[in-house]
């Protein structure tokens, strides 16, 4: 939900330079990002968070950014934060665009 602080200020810098983008823009996020954004009702646990989904909450309400669901088993920030089998590792640098290069001698 970071990406929405730089969403907002890449699309008001491209507005300025002129071009405009009528769609809103797609952020990925997990499903419980996603409900307490929608839902705003905040407990005990998500209290320090509460300024940040308000703000997210307000480009989703006025069309500026969309929420795109991503199974919690294709999070690609996963390969910077989990120790990962080594599969899930190599299609998640695949995902990344990093490939593996062999040096032969």
């Amino acid at each position: 939900m970071e990406g929405n602080k730089e969403v907002t200020w890449l699309k008001n810098l491209i507005g300025e330079l002129g071009f405009l983008q009528p769609m809103p823009t797609l952020i990925s996020c997990d499903m419980s990002s996603m409900k307490i954004t929608k839902n705003l009702v905040f407990h005990a646990r998500t209290k320090h968070i509460e300024c940040h989904y308000h703000f997210v909450h307000e480009k989703v309400l006025s069309q500026e950014v969309e929420l795109i669901d991503v199974p919690i088993s294709d999070q690609l920030v996963d390969i910077f934060t989990k120790a990962l089998g080594r599969n899930k590792f190599e299609k998640m640098r695949s995902k990344l665009g990093v490939v593996k290069i062999i040096i032969l001698d």
